[in-house]
């Protein structure tokens, strides 16, 4: 059996890493690892849960000290000590993830001789909402970096827009994939209310990210705001960490709803609070797939998204939830109210959601279609 390895940036278990983790976990390979940064910070305990997983899946963990997610001159450092490991280990097969290993590790990989270099695209760098100067910039240097792979893979439809010009590359897409087996059984439906209880009780929203400009929980915040002067009652269970903590801290202070949000920090298993919630939403600007909306639909809750990128491919508008504009935290308010007011319209998209999430992203699509890429010659 050949050998395998992932590269990644983040020691933690976000959605790229979990992607990896699926992925390795059940292929039939002998010699499986996973290339890491050891410089990156990330909250108490999340290496440790990052490394037992990995662990027990059978991975073995290769630390990389130069890789990490900013730019800069140790990126050639980095560059040179993926090169070296690569030679050292000579896998048959490299597998770069998101932005930063699809350039330097690509080209690295392929300089080192690696027979078969794949890449999966979780995300683009030259987005709209980056200056025109620096998604020119972006472009171009994913353009080169392209070059140094064998296969490149999407995560979505939306993407393969800006590689169809390079049509001698192989370009295809496959979606990310969920285990249903671990979410249906722990995911019980709300049992349906009283009309008198459905008054009484509090409507909690729920959001699930990182705290970071990407997944904008600033515009959550605003709307959530904005929803409670239709719905006084409502609460915002906030969970996951970042560097806009302290930020959507302020905002909620300034906004004197304190009372209505909690943050609860990183969860490593949010199941419980998809389980009480009666809306998940996060008005991402940017956004390949959203593992967060696949685990919501899994526990029938209606979804309020943003039109971006990938997820319209994921939320389908009008059946699972509603999609509206990342900017507008007014129609993102009129959004939650519509499906917090409306338990019929409400359990409709839940119920759709659920199956659809069931018969389109199983896991097993997934790790047969990238099982294939690995076997193929």
């Amino acid at each position: 059996m050949p050998s395998i390895a992932h590269v990644q940036v983040m020691p933690k278990l976000s959605g790229v890493q979990n992607f990896s983790l699926h992925i390795l976990k059940d292929l039939p390979f002998d010699e499986k690892y996973l290339i890491c940064s050891e410089a990156e910070q990330v909250a108490e305990g999340q290496r440790e849960e990052f490394i037992q997983a990995f662990t027990e899946a059978g991975v073995k963990i290769i630390w990389a000290k130069h890789l990490c997610r900013s730019t800069g001159p140790h990126d050639l450092a980095a560059t040179l000590e993926l090169w070296q490991i690569f030679r050292r280990y000579r896998f048959d097969i490299v597998h770069t993830n998101s932005t930063k290993p699809g350039v330097i590790a690509r080209i690295a990989a392929r300089l080192a001789g690696i027979k078969k270099v794949i890449h999966t695209v979780h995300g683009i760098a030259f987005h709209e909402h980056e200056s025109l100067l620096k998604r020119v910039f972006y472009y171009g240097l994913e353009a080169f970096a392209l070059q140094f792979g064998h296969v490149n893979v999407s995560v979505n439809k939306f993407y393969l827009r800006y590689y169809r010009p390079f049509f001698w590359k192989k370009n295809c897409f496959i979606y990310n994939g969920i285990n249903p087996e671990k979410w249906i059984n722990q995911a019980p439906v709300t049992p349906s209310l009283s009309e008198a209880e459905e008054g009484k009780a509090a409507k909690r929203v729920l959001f699930v990210g990182r705290l970071d400009t990407q997944k904008n929980p600033l515009t959550a915040i605003r709307a959530f705001a904005c929803l409670l002067g239709k719905l006084p009652g409502a609460h915002f269970d906030m969970v996951g960490d970042g560097e806009l903590r302290a930020d959507c801290e302020a905002l909620v202070r300034e906004l004197g709803i304190e009372q209505q949000v909690t943050f609860h920090g990183w969860i490593g298993n949010p199941e419980h609070f998809y389980a009480r919630c009666d809306v998940f939403f996060c008005p991402s600007l940017y956004e390949a797939f959203g593992f967060t909306f696949t685990e919501a639909a899994l526990f029938s809750r209606p979804i309020v998204a943003s039109d971006v990128e990938g997820i319209p491919e994921v939320v389908i508008a009008n059946k699972m939830g509603l999609i509206c504009s990342a900017d507008d935290y007014a129609a993102q308010a009129d959004c939650l109210y519509r499906i917090l007011t409306d338990s019929s319209l409400a359990a409709e998209f839940g119920r759709f959601g659920r199956q659809h999430v069931i018969e389109h992203f199983p896991l097993s699509n997934c790790l047969k279609q990238y099982l294939k890429l690995y076997t193929d010659e």
